[in-house]
């Protein structure tokens, strides 16, 4: 790459090749100052190239990948990528048209010329030693933009009017004079400071894989689309690309491997309980089902991220496991202060909304009653109940909105298809 004195020596070179162009007007030189900073009035024929701007290169932008590691060291030279905007303004007899002259001179000696090349810069070099202090080659010396592996070119800039006069208006007082603009493209600058080298690459892999992202369709219970999905159902995942070299299934924040056989292309089968999915892992509530396939990479081979599907929502409804009533106040007819205690699985977390819904056998009264907020993730859940009158009721509970199931009646009789359990006693 090339040190800090690219820009400069960009400049000189620059100049050196409007310089080759100038033999049509005899007498005229180039300069490198400040257009302000021009006589008046002057009519020695020159051409000025002036640096107006420099700007980062839209291509080399993000190119320059990190340059530290993690811990803050250093693993290769920082590179910055730029474009330099000039301006180049003729001065002359107008009379005789010396500034047109010069500015055909000019343009015809970029065109052949348009790049840096690295005899032009081995030039500079050559002639830093015993050049005179007013010489900006003297400084100039220990350049190395000979070894940028990227050429800059000159590139002529189409200012229009409006372009045009807006840059004239940042000289403030200098009045106009034939000019036109040119872009260096691209000056590579790097820090001149010694990175740590990194060990060298013991082994190498290649890998070339095709990206076949599972898709995931539906999720539902095995008995059918229709049947509600409780623990201990198993599901079926389908859609399509569902196998892979390693497949998992993800429910919730749970991630198991499903076993290979319940596995195919547009099929994944899983039982929601131990062993698949261990004890107290599953959550009530709205689940989301995902596949992800997990590539063997490396020496030796290890498991790293590949792809993954989108996610299929499902409910997971709870099921009561027991129902206790303690505390009761209330005697003959009053209503019934309680605390009804209840046990679901899968357990409870402490920051899901628990409801209980009590009906009261036959066409009697209903109650619904939100657990308080618990401090830490529990099961049993202590409900408070008020105003209940005494009796039997059905209990269902909601977790996140889902819903526990009741059992109905299936013994042929008056009672076949009521509902019948789970129920509980208000005394």
């Amino acid at each position: 790459m090339s040190n800090s004195l690219a820009i400069a020596t960009t400049t000189v070179v620059l100049g050196d090749v409007v310089q080759s162009g100038l033999g049509a007007v005899t007498g005229a030189n180039v300069t490198n100052v400040r257009p302000g900073e021009k006589e008046n009035g002057a009519l020695s024929p020159e051409a000025n190239v002036f640096l107006y701007q420099v700007t980062p290169n839209a291509a080399l932008r993000n190119a320059d990948l990190p340059t530290r590691t993690a811990n803050g060291v250093l693993r290769r030279r920082p590179q910055l990528g730029l474009d330099l905007q000039y301006l180049i303004s003729l001065y002359g007899d107008e009379a005789i048209l010396e500034p047109q002259r010069l500015l055909g001179g000019a343009v015809s000696a970029l065109h052949a010329r348009p790049m840096v090349t690295g005899s032009a810069i081995q030039a500079i070099i050559d002639a830093s030693t015993g050049a005179d202090l007013t010489d900006p080659r003297r400084y100039l010396g220990d350049t190395d933009l000979n070894e940028q592996v990227e050429r800059v070119s000159f590139t002529p800039l189409a200012l229009n009017l409006e372009e045009l006069s807006k840059l004239w208006s940042t000289l403030f007082g200098v009045p106009y004079v034939l000019s036109v603009a040119y872009e260096a493209s691209v000056v590579l600058v790097e820090a001149q400071v010694t990175p740590k080298p990194a060990l060298p690459v013991r082994l190498g892999n290649v890998y070339v894989l095709p990206i076949e992202r599972p898709l995931v369709a539906s999720v539902a219970a095995e008995d059918g689309p229709d049947e509600p999905i409780v623990p201990g159902t198993t599901i079926v995942v389908r859609g399509a690309r569902l196998r892979g070299d390693v497949t998992r299934l993800r429910v919730g924040e749970t991630v198991v491997a499903p076993p290979v056989e319940e596995v195919s292309e547009s099929e994944i089968r899983g039982a929601l309980e131990p062993p698949l999915f261990p004890a107290g892992t599953l959550r009530a509530g709205v689940q989301g089902a995902q596949v992800v396939h997990l590539l063997e990479l490396g020496t030796p081979p290890t498991e790293h991220r590949g792809f993954e599907s989108n996610v299929a929502p499902f409910v997971l409804r709870p099921t009561l496991t027991s129902m206790t009533v303690a505390d009761v106040t209330g005697t003959a007819a009053e209503p019934r202060t309680a605390t009804v205690t209840v046990v679901a699985d899968p357990p409870i977390a402490k920051d899901q909304r628990v409801v209980i819904l009590l009906d009261e056998e036959g066409d009697g009264e209903a109650y619904s009653f939100r657990a308080p907020k618990r401090d830490a993730d529990a099961d049993p859940v202590e409900v408070p109940v008020g105003g209940v009158a005494a009796g039997t009721y059905l209990v269902r509970i909601q977790v996140d909105g889902a819903e526990s199931l009741l059992e109905a009646e299936t013994a042929p009789g008056p009672n076949e298809g009521r509902f019948v359990n789970p129920t509980l006693t208000v005394p």
